[in-house]
């Protein structure tokens, strides 16, 4: 049995692809960068108060954390299979990367890495 894959493309716009199947509930503007943000920080757990005062700077506290409630809420709703990748309880939430994700920036990250590695030992290919 194999897993459904998830491409997740962040470079040269936004577009989430399940097992084949576009997501399309994950669009708003703020709901993609929440998602940008957990992804370019995966497994890494972020507090919930921290999220919110990166997307609602201006917000009061308690209206930014209602807000990122409302948006985890709905990315819960737009994936699925939410669980597999998205982590949240009352004080954090993080993306959980697995071997069924295919993430254009870690792909790039990757691709530089090995650049920076083949360089050091003169590896002209």
């Amino acid at each position: 049995m194999t897993i459904p894959i998830l491409h997740v493309q962040l470079l040269g716009g936004y577009r989430l692809i399940y097992d084949g199947i576009p997501i399309i509930g994950a669009n708003p503007p703020r709901v993609q960068a929440l998602l940008a943000y957990l992804l370019l920080h995966a497994n890494s757990p972020q507090s919930r108060q921290h999220l919110a005062f990166l997307l609602w700077p201006d917000t009061l506290e308690s209206s930014a954390r209602n807000n990122l409630r409302q948006f985890l809420h709905q990315l819960r709703q737009a994936l699925p299979n939410a669980q597999r990748f998205l982590v949240a309880d009352t004080n954090m939430a993080y993306w959980k990367t697995d071997d069924g994700q295919v993430i254009d920036t870690q792909l790039f990250a990757r691709a530089l890495q090995e650049a920076d590695e083949a360089e050091a030992r003169s590896d002209p290919v």
